[in-house]
């Protein structure tokens, strides 16, 4: 489930070619743009029993820069399935003849397009069955959520790191 934001950044070449200036984009990213991406997606995981980790890559490359970061560890198909969403389904037991228990009254933890996250509320008396018709769920969609909060903070963060590589000397 990787996101990937990238801009594209006019300026010249031979402007972006220059190593200082690709050290300056390489240290707003990963101290601004990558913790503020895992920020944001640790918000929508608050209050999950089992969130998962977070993995992340940088590209500086001469006509783009982006940050991936993406849902890693145990629970990452967990996260894909919440974001993406789920059709209808029929959920049984994992052993065969038994049955499934729980309370049928609940609380989704997340919403579509919300940057946050709460515990799940779960309601009324325990009750059996040896099958269950899922009615699926609305897919959240965090990724997106979370592009267009931190997609204009990274293009000025990139253009303010040209800005400071630019102004250290370099000439072109």
């Amino acid at each position: 489930m990787p996101i990937s934001i990238q801009v594209t950044v006019t300026a010249p070449k031979t402007l972006l070619n220059e190593q200082v200036i690709r050290d300056q984009i390489e240290k707003a990213m990963r101290s601004k743009t990558a913790p503020d991406l895992k920020r944001q997606f640790e918000k929508t995981v608050q209050g999950w029993k089992h969130p998962p980790d977070w993995s992340q890559k940088f590209t500086n490359q001469v006509n783009y820069v982006s940050v991936t970061v993406w849902a890693s560890g145990a629970n990452k198909e967990q996260y894909g399935l919440v974001n993406y969403g789920s059709p209808p389904h029929t959920i049984a037991p994992k052993r065969r003849g038994s049955i499934l228990r729980f309370r049928p009254g609940y609380r989704a933890a997340t919403k579509p397009r919300v940057i946050s996250s709460r515990a799940p509320q779960r309601s009324g008396e325990f009750v059996g069955a040896y099958s269950v018709k899922h009615p699926g769920f609305e897919a959240r969609r965090f990724d997106e959520a979370v592009a267009e909060e931190i997609g204009p903070r990274f293009a000025e963060d990139m253009q303010e790191a040209i800005s400071r590589g630019a102004h250290s000397g370099v000439r072109y």
